[in-house]
């Protein structure tokens, strides 16, 4: 798997629909994850790999019904 930081010059909405629906769900304007890979979700960030990614409100429900759709 890849991991790491990556750069590029387009709007996360441009990006994500450049990839199979659902396959990256974005969780806070700068983060996006890709969802099989969240293991909890708390009020204000989802755990990926250990890591705490932040969770906005604004993408939170959108967060929440592709992680019940996926378990």
């Amino acid at each position: 798997a890849t991991t790491g930081k990556h750069t590029v010059r387009m709007s996360f909405r441009e990006l994500l629909g450049n990839f199979p629906e659902n396959h990256f769900v974005q969780t806070h304007k700068s983060f996006m994850v890709v969802p099989k890979h969240i293991t909890a979700v708390a009020s204000e960030h989802v755990t990926v790999n250990g890591k705490e990614i932040p969770l906005s409100r604004s993408y939170k429900e959108e967060v929440l019904m592709l992680v019940n759709r996926i378990r």
